[in-house]
This record gives C-alpha cells, structure tokens and sequence, in this order.
C-alpha cells in the first residue's frame, strides 16, 4: 500500500492494519498527491505489469485474477475496470453516484468503439514501463494519471481494452459540499484532455445544460421558449433509457430510484461547477 500523503489522520489506522493483515506500507518520499508518489514509486519496481486500486475500495472476488487473465490475453498497455459508486442517503450523493455510473457509460461504450473517453485508477491494470513514460507529459496536475494515460493510447492497435466484469466499490461524496469538491478537481483537469472524442463531450456537456439552464430562465418571462422544454425532457428520456440498460451490467438499478428528481437537478450542478472552476486551483475547494 502507498501512503501519497492525501490523509494523513489515517496514517496509524494503516499501519496497524498491515502489521494485522501482513501488507508493505510503503510511505511515498515525493511530494503529496497521487501522482508524485506513483512517478516516485513505479521506477523502483520490477514488475512488467501494475494492478491499481484506491485504499477506500472494496473489491470484487476476481480483482486480482481477472486482471491477470485480462492481460495475459491481450498484453494490452491498460486495462479498464469497473468502478460503482455506493451513495449515503443523501440526495446529492445519490446524484453523484448516477452521475459517476453516466460517466462510466461513457467510458465502456467509446472503447467499445475504440475511442478513450477516460478511465478511473480506483479499478486499472498497467504496463508499468510505458505508463512510467508517459508521466512526465502531465505532471502539472496532481492527479488525473489514469485519464491522461489512457487518452495518451491508442484502442484501435489494442493499447487499451476494456474489462467491465472487474471492478471495485467505492464510496459517494456524502453531501453537496464533498460532491461539488470531487467534482471540481475531476473537471478542472478537462481543459488538459487530449484528442478530439474527450474534448467534444466535455464541451458538449457544458453546452447542454448551458443552454438547458438559460432557456427555463428565459422561458419564466415573456418569450415563448416552448422548445427547451421539449428539448430537456426528450434529453431526460434519452439518458433515462440509456442508464436503464447500462445498469443491467452495471450493477446500479437502484441509482435510478428518484431518476427524474436527479435529471432536473443535473443540469444546475453543472452551471454550478462551472462557476466554480475558476477558483478549482484555490485550495480551499479542493480541501476535504
């Protein structure tokens, strides 16, 4: 286990635990932040291949073993696995575990037509050496190493596969204030994507809800703007059908709970985190 410095009151927790379970607690040397501890610690390992996940993950039974079989069939550079969020019973978690399962929709169905989206390192599988290469081109971010690497692949030459049946399950932000902050380090670092497919949604998401926002405003006065209206409920529908089925696979059914409440919610938490991102470098909103 690597100690990137994130949260140090669970130092001693940790260090108990690997003198209980038998694990190397490996405290990073480097700068805090995931990915100065991975550009730290990467170069002193042997292996050909890495398997990641986040400490706060609870894996599923064939982690380790479905990695494993991923990569020697396919000797690919990354692996993608599947990351399910587990929301408290607050409504703003449970718009960002909906959220999350959208995002990765997003992420299996471009590598099922061979467009990198993104990845998660909470539930990925690497070659250490070529992910060690491709470290330097985004060290101006603290984090983010797991999207940055996997945009920095080609899926078409089998660089990079997807492996939804391994995944692991993580926690949701628990409120609005902890959901704003996760959101705001993740969509700071989208002005730094590559290629067009990652750029396109990202504006395109933006966009959307922009407009989707400006026009139930407008449509308040004396302007008839009847069209947005059909516009955001066709919108809903569409996502609706599309979360629907990805959940069967997903695991998420019960995310959807409450479905229409959350999509009319959405697109205010995006105006939101839009504002906010000017101020996304200031540490006060990336403090947790």
């Amino acid at each position: 286990m690597l100690d990137d410095h994130s949260d140090v009151k669970h130092r001693p927790v940790l260090e108990e635990l690997s003198l209980q379970l038998g694990f190397k607690l490996v405290f990073s040397e480097a700068m805090p932040g995931k990915k100065s501890a991975l550009a730290w610690f990467l170069p002193q390992r042997t292996e050909s291949y890495i398997i990641q996940t986040d400490a706060d993950c609870i894996v599923d039974d064939n982690f380790i073993s479905g990695f494993q079989g991923r990569i020697q069939a396919s000797q690919a550079d990354l692996i993608v696995g599947r990351v399910a969020m587990q929301p408290s019973a607050n409504i703003w978690s449970k718009l960002a575990a909906l959220d999350h399962m959208s995002l990765q929709l997003v992420t299996f169905s471009g590598l099922k037509q061979d467009r990198v989206i993104m990845a998660a390192g909470a539930a990925m599988a690497y070659n250490r050496e070529r992910f060690i290469s491709e470290l330097p081109n985004h060290m101006d971010w603290a984090s983010g190493e797991d999207t940055f690497y996997a945009q920095a692949l080609d899926p078409k030459k089998g660089e990079v596969i997807a492996a939804p049946e391994v995944g692991v399950l993580t926690k949701a932000p628990e409120n609005l204030s902890s959901f704003i902050r996760q959101r705001l380090r993740w969509g700071g670092k989208s002005i730094a994507y590559r290629g067009f497919w990652p750029v396109f949604l990202a504006l395109s998401v933006v966009l959307v809800n922009l407009t989707i926002v400006i026009g139930v405003f407008l449509s308040f006065g004396q302007i008839d703007y009847q069209l947005i209206w059909y516009f955001w409920l066709y919108k809903i529908s569409g996502d609706a059908i599309l979360l629907y089925q990805f959940s069967q696979s997903y695991g998420g059914e019960k995310l959807l709970k409450g479905y229409l409440t959350k999509a009319l919610l959405y697109p205010f938490y995006i105006l939101l985190i839009i504002l906010l991102v000017p101020f996304s470098s200031r540490g006060k909103w990336l403090r947790s």
